[in-house]
C-alpha cells in the first residue's frame, strides 16, 4: 500500500514530461475550433505546465530526505531538456503577452476577462516552472558529489546550515530565493559548477521578472484603467 502511495513521488523527469505533453495535446484537440487561437494555445500551455508542476510538486512533497539521493538524478531533466523547458516557458509567456496586446482591443466582457486570466496564469506558471526545474537541478548536483568537511558530509557544493540531509523543500527554498532576489541567502555555494548554474538561474530570473512579468502587468493595468 505504501508503495502505491509513493509511486508518484518516484516518477522520473522523462515520464513526467511525456504525461504533461499528452495532457496538453488532449486539451488542444478537445478545444478544437471552439476557441480563438490565442486562447486555444494558452489553454494547451496551461495544461502542460499545470500537469508538469502537479507531478513535480507531488514528488517534492512526498519524497523522503533519505530517498532523495537515490532518485535525484532521475528527477533532473538534464542539461538539454532544462534549457528547452526554460526557453519554452519564456517563449510561451512572450507569445501570450504579444497575442493579448494585439487582440485585447477586439475583446469585451467575458472573453476579455478570460484572456486576461489566461495571460496572467501563463506567465505565473512559466515563472513557477523555471524555478521548479532548477530545484531538481540543484538537488541532482548536490547529491552527485560529496566530501568530508569538518567532520560532516558535505554534498555537491551547497552548504545548508545545520542540515546534513536536506529535502526537496530545502532546494526549493534555495531556488526560489535565488529566483526572486537574484542572490543566495543563508545557503552557501561551495562549488564552481553550482555557482555557474546559479549565475544562469539569476540571469534568467532577472529577464523573466523585469521583462515578461513587468510587461504583462503594465498591459493588464492599462486595460483595467480604460
Amino acid at each position: 500500500m505504501k508503495a502505491r502511495k509513493n509511486w508518484i513521488a518516484k516518477v522520473d523527469s522523462h515520464l513526467r514530461l511525456y504525461i504533461s505533453i499528452c495532457t496538453a495535446i488532449g486539451v488542444f484537440f478537445i478545444l478544437g475550433d471552439l476557441q480563438k487561437a490565442s486562447i486555444h494555445w494558452m489553454a494547451s500551455w496551461l495544461a502542460f505546465s499545470g500537469m508538469f508542476l502537479f507531478l513535480s510538486w507531488m514528488t517534492i512533497f512526498k519524497c523522503h530526505p533519505k530517498e532523495l539521493h537515490k532518485i535525484a538524478e532521475k528527477q533532473d531533466s538534464g542539461r538539454s531538456l532544462i534549457m528547452i523547458l526554460i526557453l519554452l516557458a519564456s517563449l510561451v509567456s512572450m507569445i501570450a503577452i504579444i497575442l493579448f496586446y494585439k487582440t485585447s482591443a477586439e475583446m469585451k466582457g467575458i472573453e476579455l476577462t478570460t484572456h486576461i486570466l489566461l495571460t496572467i496564469f501563463s506567465a505565473i506558471f512559466a515563472w513557477w516552472l523555471v524555478h521548479t526545474t532548477f530545484t531538481f537541478k540543484y538537488a541532482h548536483l548536490y547529491y552527485a558529489v560529496g566530501e568530508e568537511k569538518e567532520g560532516r558530509r558535505v554534498f555537491g557544493g551547497l552548504d545548508f546550515p545545520d542540515e546534513n540531509t536536506p529535502d526537496y523543500l530545502d532546494f526549493c527554498y534555495f531556488s526560489f530565493v535565488l529566483g526572486t532576489t537574484f542572490q543566495v541567502s543563508d545557503v552557501n555555494i561551495t562549488a564552481r559548477h553550482i555557482r555557474r548554474i546559479a549565475l544562469l538561474h539569476g540571469l534568467l530570473s532577472f529577464f523573466f521578472n523585469t521583462i515578461i512579468l513587468a510587461l504583462s502587468i503594465n498591459i493588464i493595468a492599462g486595460l483595467i484603467q480604460k
